[in-house]
């Protein structure tokens, strides 16, 4: 009797003592999967230094990383069941990991001379670069990869101690592991990167490997040799399940075991593993999927990305979890992975109907319910609605299959690591076909299409596994269905964008592309002919609205201005093009404009008749002198590649916000660009006053001064432009005169709406020793810490505001300096004109500060001094003309036709090539029966803008009546 109950004692103690390990070998996943997470990111910021951050570089990235997984785990599971004590195993990978995971770093460091090497060998668009780019991937994040794959198998043969239990104890390492991924997610993306740097945020992870790593290594030592027993076959298991079931019921059950009625050695375990790959093959084509259609509306911040991704791995946690807690009642499990492929599949298939409707509305109502900032409310509510359910699904995907596929077969890590190798190879099927192929050739819609049929193929080889017949039929029929629903889909609406776009009556969209970087759209007013480029459907990249127009041939004809010889330029960022076409004149030579999305290439073929059809031809290709090369590629990296020197480098109008854009308004990118500056080389940086922190534009100055410390800064309208130059600058006015009094320069001035380059220079603000002080106080802006990406898209709704706009108008009016500032050369009749342009353009700018705050009256008052001041002042002309075009059609409501008349004529009086109020002016003569002056001013508004396709309509029809 007492030796019955020593022996009962010591398997109570031995159960209690395994419990509490298993446990603490949960946790130590979670602090694991943490620092797992923060690893992928910081790698993949490093890596951009060197593969870029172009779609083929991401994936590029991706492969490697998912790659190594799966190699990892196949190459663990093949011998981990031999081992002793996994747990030794399991602490030696975390601290080895630790020991390769700061190495990619240095390695970047290393070979980015080499690279710029091979560029200038190979050529920056050479395939065989990217050849050279997948290698430096493998070399640098390869070793640590294959290492993090091999963690799972091997944890899970030292959870999975006794046969049966493969699937409970898959599902708890895959559930720990995902809620660390979660916490690293929103650790990385949150606060580690913007408060302590990628290199701070990676020296943080490896403190938590090491953390795991010796923790594990204290359980081990506290862990007899045979306390994590080899699993042994079925009937030894039989043999001692009596004994289990006794000492069970003395304490509490944290692992509950699972006996589903699976054979020793399944002869469809290959169709298993199959499943496992189109398993994860689906996830990952999906997760691409739904990223890009939550980019539609988000501003696409890497804090929505981080929600979106904490939102997904969220998911996976809780889905392996209630597996965790329910496999041991699931008698079919195999059933209810189909059940979950074919739910998956439909649910793919109807949200992207239903997500269009999640307007901004909605919500910001759903927002207010949650305990945070709308700027991140928002994009948690998308990520809420899309993703978290098909997540949960996808979660309890993958210990299902380990189970089905383990069985009772005494062999948990050999099973777990192939089930995982396999779901992992998947994986990197998914996200290159989706992302890479699919969607950017068929469209979204064939994307889900090619994942929804791959879910029914994975329910077909699920059921060749011992189902019983009964079951099997309607699964396989309900699979057809949903691949034939997905075919069906594909075909009919491929072509369609997804979600939908507000248009007025008279929109319509002429143009709609897909890349991997999202949709491209082109929207034609009819009655107008006006055409807007749109990326993402939030994102305005420029319109044939005359006023854009001119703004964006104004902002390229600047630095041609101010440059004495801009021979060879390099402009970064193409959008409608029309600023880039600046570049087809007699001062360039030779141009380079670097786009990183094809579809923006393709979408600027429309705006060809006032780009000089830029995308149309390459150097040598035409007769008449041509002279720009539009090439395809991530700007940063092209410019650090190429071995080409310039005289002119100008970052385009782009959004310093966004994820991978605010690389291009580093310090690291601005001494690259100063390094392939030619003597006496110039930099231009656009920044547009709506995006961006008045902080920030500090931080900005600040950054873009320490690499360049001769940087003025210039205003045209509500667009500010960093000019700097390798040497002192002096601009000779009298020179510059000289230039442009040539018939062909003219031909360029007119096209900005100029009679002379003299009304450029009004947009001076303040020279460098001014923004010095001005931005003293900031830190700077650099890849290790990229405030701008972090802190801006804090501001959530004051982003893109006339507000946002205010507030750096009023910055940048406290720092205006005078003449005696701006380093010219000119005589004393052309300093007094700009002076009079200086002083006439800050009022300008006070007066369109008060307009976005909403005083109209006082905004109007000062743009009528700024013109008495300087009637030339166009920024003071484009205002007032909208307040007298606006007045005067309130008149004709009234009927006080006279008044508007004078109304009319007072706006083209005020801006002769005011295209808006001469068409204005036109259409009401014609109204009012002058038909000869409306001919004559229709004649006039074609002459300015020889495209307008409302003037020839209006001058047809009115030459016909005559």
């Amino acid at each position: 009797m007492a030796a019955r109950q020593r022996r009962r004692t010591k398997e109570v103690s031995a159960l209690w003592n395994s419990a509490r390990r298993e446990v603490f070998l949960c946790v130590l996943l979670v602090v694991s999967g943490t620092a797992s997470l923060i690893y992928e990111v910081v790698w993949r910021r490093w890596l951009t230094d060197l593969v870029g951050s172009s779609s083929a570089a991401t994936a590029i990235v991706l492969a490697v990383f998912m790659g190594g997984l799966s190699i990892g785990s196949w190459l663990a599971g093949r011998c981990v069941d031999k081992v002793k004590r996994p747990i030794r195993v399991y602490a030696v990978l975390e601290l080895c990991i630790v020991g390769l995971a700061l190495l990619p770093a240095g390695e970047v460091a290393l070979l980015t001379p080499l690279f710029v090497k091979l560029a200038g060998w190979l050529g920056p668009e050479s395939i065989w670069l990217d050849v050279a780019r997948f290698a430096t991937a493998v070399v640098a994040i390869g070793p640590p990869a294959v290492l993090m794959g091999a963690t799972f198998p091997v944890v899970v043969r030292a959870l999975a101690t006794r046969p049966g239990s493969l699937g409970n104890r898959s599902a708890a390492a895959y559930s720990a592991n995902n809620l660390g991924a979660v916490c690293g997610t929103l650790l990385a993306g949150f606060l580690l990167i913007e408060w302590l740097g990628l290199r701070g945020a990676g020296f943080a992870a490896a403190g938590l490997g090491v953390v795991a790593g010796l923790l594990a290594l204290w359980v081990d030592h506290n862990t007899p040799a045979g306390e994590v027993p080899i699993d042994r076959p079925q009937d030894a298991y039989e043999g001692r399940s009596k004994r289990r079931h006794d000492s069970q019921s003395a304490i509490p059950v944290f692992f509950p075991e699972s006996s589903p009625p699976f054979p020793n050695a399944s002869p469809a375990r290959p169709f298993v593993l199959i499943a496992a790959l189109l398993s994860g093959f689906c996830a990952l084509g999906y997760e691409t999927i739904w990223t890009r259609v939550l980019s539609l509306m988000t501003l696409n911040t890497t804090y929505a990305f981080s929600l979106m991704l904490a939102v997904l791995l969220l998911g996976l946690c809780i889905g392996s979890w209630l597996v965790w807690l329910k496999l041991a009642s699931l008698n079919r499990p195999a059933e209810v992975f189909a059940g979950i492929q074919i739910i998956l599949s439909v649910y793919a298939l109807s949200s992207l109907f239903w997500i269009g409707s999640v307007d901004g509305g909605t919500q910001e109502a759903l927002a207010h319910w949650l305990p945070v900032d709308l700027w991140i409310g928002r994009p948690l509510v998308l990520a809420l609605c899309l993703l978290f359910f098909p997540a949960t699904l996808m979660g309890a995907s993958l210990p299902i299959l380990c189970q089905l596929y383990g069985g009772r077969s005494g062999a948990a890590g050999r099973s777990a690591g192939r089930v995982y190798a396999a779901n992992a190879l998947g994986s990197v099927l998914g996200a290159l076909a989706v992302g890479a192929v699919v969607a950017p050739l068929w469209g979204t819609w064939w994307a889900v299409a090619v994942c929804g049929l791959g879910g029914a193929i994975s329910v077909a080889s699920v059921t060749m596994s011992n189902m019983s017949h009964v079951c099997k039929i309607p699964l396989r029929f309900a699979a057809a269905a949903v691949g034939v629903a997905s075919v069906a889909i594909g075909i009919s609406l491929g072509p369609a964008a997804v979600g939908h776009i507000e248009l007025g009556p008279n929109d319509r969209v002429v143009f709609r592309a897909e890349d991997a970087g999202g949709i491209v759209e082109v929207v034609e007013d009819e009655r107008l002919g006006t055409r807007w480029l749109l990326t993402n459907r939030l994102h305005w990249e420029g319109s044939t609205l005359p006023r854009a127009v001119w703004e964006q041939r104004r902002q390229g004809l600047l630095p041609l201005v101010l440059h004495p010889a801009p021979r060879r330029v390099l402009e970064i960022g193409m959008g409608t093009g029309i600023k880039v076409g600046i570049l087809d004149c007699p001062l360039v030579e030779q141009a380079v404009a670097v786009e990183i999305s094809p579809a923006v290439v393709d979408a600027s073929r429309l705006f060809s008749d006032y780009n000089a059809a830029v995308a149309d031809y390459s150097p040598g290709e035409s007769s008449d002198g041509r002279k720009v090369r539009v090439v395809q590629s991530d700007g940063r990296n092209y410019v650090a590649l190429t071995p080409d020197k310039y005289d002119l480098i100008v970052n385009g109008l782009l959004t310093p916000y966004r994820a991978g854009v605010s690389r291009l308004y580093t310090v690291e990118h601005f001494r690259n660009c100063r390094d392939k500056l030619d003597e006496g080389g110039m930099f231009v940086a656009w920044v547009a006053l709506r995006q961006i922190d008045p902080r920030d534009l500090k931080v900005l100055v600040r950054s873009q001064l320490e690499v360049f410390p001769n940087t003025s800064m210039w205003l045209e309208r509500r667009y500010l432009g960093l000019i700097s130059t390798l040497e002192e600058p002096t601009f000779d006015v009298d020179a510059i005169q000289q230039r442009f009094a040539e018939e062909s320069l003219r031909r360029v001035l007119d096209n900005a709406g100029l009679d002379s380059p003299l009304p450029l220079l009004a947009g001076f603000v303040a020279g460098a020793e001014k923004l010095r002080a001005f931005a003293a106080d900031q830190p700077l802006n650099t890849e290790d810490r990229p405030i701008i990406e972090f802190r801006t898209p804090k501001l959530g709704d004051k982003l893109n505001s006339r507000e946002l706009g205010a507030a750096n108008l009023k910055l940048i009016s406290s720092l205006q300096e005078s003449i005696d500032a701006m380093p010219i050369l000119a005589n004393g009749e052309t300093r007094a004109y700009i002076e009079r342009s200086l002083a006439a353009r800050r009022l300008s700018r006070e007066a369109l500060a008060l307009k976005y705050q909403g005083q109209h009256i006082e905004a109007a008052k000062l743009f009528q001094k700024a013109l008495a001041l300087n009637p030339d002042d166009s920024l003071a002309q484009f205002e007032l003309e909208i307040y007298l075009v606006a007045h005067a059609k309130q008149c004709i409501e009234r009927q006080l036709y006279r008044q508007a008349r004078a109304m009319f004529r007072k706006a083209a009086e005020i801006n002769p090539r005011s295209i808006g109020a001469l068409a204005s002016l036109a259409e009401f003569e014609r109204a009012s029966g002058n038909q000869a002056q409306a001919v004559e001013l229709w004649e006039q508004v074609r002459d300015l803008d020889p495209h307008n396709r409302t003037a020839r309509r209006n001058l047809d029809n009115l030459l016909l009546r005559r």
